[in-house]
């Protein structure tokens, strides 16, 4: 208990006005339960003996008083311990909070997802209780043992030592317990956090724990996480229980010891019916005490536990909190430098290794490059969203290390590859880029990102609710709107991580030559998987595990025949449609699939009209791990994720397949079932050749049939 209170010192000490009400309260209502038992003693050694029915009365009206008084004390204690304790409450939610909104990603993944809110929920409850409900009663019981005690030495020493010794005695019981108290509702809370997380984990993972008919092994593995729960919260009411029970009952026996010792002192003639009436008076009055004690220790002890899982929390804030950097950071009007700069997450090899280059105000940087090669981190580091290794940002002269968050971001705008749109109007939504901005510029944004006409025509125009998640709005609409916000912004550096990956080919185009004109002044730092959309832009820095290996412009890197002609090429002889939804693929780039190197020039042109077009937007799936193979898949715009799934685990290995790539060419062997499942990650356009088409082939090409089991017996193995 004592590490209760002492952790709360530093929130109590700010509500210092309601404490000493309390503290006054208390004292008032401890004053009250010392002069009962002293009260009963006059009355019985004066006014009894002597017949005094005027002493009795006036004791009796002091005494009435004097409970009027202190019975509007205890009114005002509650009211001012409610007060008192929401407001430590909340100065720990907004700690907390303010925690969570500014942690980095990597130190947010290693908080479990429902843990997280159980921390924020039952946790602070149950302090909230604590405080509000029990503290005032450890207080008040506290100083009336104290003193209880020392009024009883006041009536008979004799029977104070004696009521001493027991109450030592039933003190030191509960405090045995304690500390097993303390673990067992630790272990619960804990076992609580994991429950809830593997809960949040299954519904997020619904469709793929139902492709693979994961139903049985998920509900094996929630069941024995309920039977640990089970043995756990019952570990802990035993525990409370000893905590609560065992004071108490000492205390009991105690007074039938002081029963009998009393009783024979007055027999005897050494005390006084008055000051033994009185003693038992007071020590009803220190068991109560104690009673009271251990009755709110069992809830302290579940207090301590959940405010030690808050500090917990609490631990993974920032090392270099923002107080200790500059508030206000000017405008940057040069460029962009990166030097050096290096990167690991946690308990993995380097995401960055000394990844330098320089932008200039008004102008165009693309980062681009294979899949997991570091662009996402870049940009990360750069949004100040992670910590560097080593290496630095800076704008101009101004070093991301010697500035706050708030004051570098005020620079900086972000349209993600996933934008969130919050559950508000439109208007709101982009005005949250800069709460300032009038309706006039928040229209001027919208405009800028190719939105506006498609808001006009919305029921409520801009004042349209997108509701829940953007459950209103396409994805390619709320990527427009994400946009707009970032615009509106102004910032010297816009940043998008596939910002326009859910627009059409057309529309991206468009909307891109609108986006640049609006922050023309601004450097733009873009990260795409279309090599297309930036080949005008003024620097190209290809990346690849963690380095940057090419830069330059467009047409110096193809000359190059580097990492970036590669990348280009696999996106080459592919006649997309305007809309984004069709497409057909060139002999020469079909050609170029090592499938189907070896099949003759007349058999390619024919195997290219056999492909059908398939457009399916973000997080759709293509197919499961079990469907039946139909269909081989060439990706003409977009990505995908292939999820293998390994036996006995929950955690599913990602394979990214970019434009370029093929997959599921076991398909065109046979209806065995697929071995992994495949959903899009960003809007994607397939090519997809069926079974049945190709069958028509292995005519005309006998050597195709061997080149695609070899390539697809190497694929699966790699799975």
């Amino acid at each position: 208990m004592l590490f209760f209170f002492k952790r709360l010192a530093a929130y109590l000490r700010r509500q210092m006005g309601w404490l000493l009400l309390i503290l006054l309260a208390i004292a008032l209502q401890t004053g009250f339960r010392l002069v009962m038992p002293l009260a009963f003693r006059a009355i019985f050694d004066v006014a009894v003996v002597n017949g005094d029915y005027a002493f009795l009365f006036e004791v009796i009206a002091a005494v009435s008083v004097y409970w009027l008084v202190q019975a509007f004390a205890s009114l005002g204690q509650d009211a001012a311990a409610a007060r008192a304790g929401l407001h430590v409450i909340n100065q720990l939610r907004e700690r907390m909070y303010d925690l969570v909104v500014n942690l980095s990603p990597a130190k947010l993944q290693k908080l479990r997802g429902g843990d997280l809110p159980a921390r924020f929920s039952s946790d602070l409850l149950i302090i909230e209780q604590a405080v509000v409900q029990h503290m005032h009663v450890v207080m008040f019981s506290t100083l009336n043992l104290v003193l209880s005690i020392v009024f009883l030495f006041y009536l008979d020493w004799r029977l104070a030592a004696l009521t001493f010794t027991g109450m030592i005695g039933g003190l030191l019981l509960p405090k045995l317990f304690t500390k097993r108290a303390y673990a067992a509702n630790y272990s619960r809370k804990s076992q609580e956090g994991k429950l809830l997380d593997d809960i949040q984990e299954q519904v997020h993972a619904g469709e793929v724990i139902q492709a693979f008919n994961l139903n049985p092994l998920m509900r094996d593995r929630f069941v024995r996480e309920v039977q640990q729960l089970d043995q756990d919260a019952m570990a802990a009411y035993r525990a409370d229980a000893l905590v609560g029970r065992s004071g108490a009952q000492s205390a009991g026996l105690l007074q039938v010891g002081i029963m009998l010792v009393s009783g024979y002192y007055v027999i005897q003639g050494s005390l006084t019916i008055g000051t033994m009436v009185a003693f038992s008076a007071m020590v009803q009055n220190l068991v109560a005490a104690i009673s009271h004690l251990s009755g709110a220790a069992p809830h302290v002890v579940k207090a301590t536990s959940s405010l030690k899982r808050i500090d917990e929390l609490l631990d993974h804030g920032d090392e270099r909190p923002d107080e200790t950097r500059f508030a206000v950071m000017p405008r940057p009007k040069q460029a962009l430098r990166v030097t050096e700069l290096s990167f690991a997450y946690p308990n993995a090899r380097p995401s960055l290794h000394e990844v330098g280059f320089t932008a200039a105000m008004g102008t165009r940087v693309a980062l681009v490059g294979p899949s997991g090669c570091g662009k996402s981190t870049l940009l990360k580091l750069l949004m100040g969203f992670e910590e560097p290794l080593r290496g630095s940002i800076a704008l101009d002269d101004c070093d991301s290390a010697r500035y706050s968050k708030q004051a570098w971001r005020e620079h900086l705008s972000l349209v993600p590859q996933e934008p969130f749109v919050f559950n508000m109007s439109v208007r709101e939504n982009i005005r949250l880029g800069r709460l300032d901005a009038d309706d006039d510029a928040v229209e001027a944004a919208a405009h800028a990102a190719g939105i506006h006409t498609v808001i006009a025509a919305l029921p409520e125009g801009y004042e349209t609710m997108v509701g829940d998640g953007g459950s209103q709005l396409s994805g390619g609409q709320k990527q427009r709107i994400a946009l707009a916000r970032a615009v509106l912004r102004q910032p010297a550096v816009l940043v998008l991580d596939e910002g326009t990956s859910a627009l059409d080919p057309a529309t991206e185009r468009r909307v891109m030559a609108e986006l640049e004109a609006a922050v023309a002044d601004s450097l733009l730092v873009t990260v795409t998987h279309r090599l297309q959309t930036v080949v005008a832009y003024e620097q190209i820095l290809v990346m690849c595990d963690g380095a940057v290996v090419e830069s330059g412009r467009h047409e110096q890197l193809l000359a190059a025949e580097g990492l970036y002609r590669n990348l280009w090429d696999k996106q080459q002889g592919f006649a997309i449609s305007e809309d984004g939804r069709s497409a057909e693929i060139t002999a020469r780039r079909l050609a170029q699939i090592d499938l189907f190197q070896d099949v003759e020039g007349d058999a390619v042109a024919r195997l290219c009209g056999l492909f059908e077009s398939h457009f399916l937007s973000e997080k759709q799936l293509v197919f499961a791990k079990g469907d039946p193979g139909v269909s081989f898949y060439i990706i003409a715009d977009g990505a995908v994720e292939v999820q293998p799934y390994a036996v006995g685990e929950t955690r599913f290995k990602r394979l990214l397949l970019e434009t370029g790539d093929f997959f599921g060419e076991l398909a065109l062997l046979d209806d065995r079932p697929r071995s992994a499942t495949v959903k899009t990650r960003i809007p994607t356009l397939l090519l997809a050749l069926s079974r049945e088409n190709f069958a028509v082939m292995l005519d005309v090409a006998p050597r195709l049939k061997q080149r695609i089991e070899r390539a697809a017996r190497g694929r699966r193995d790699a799975s």
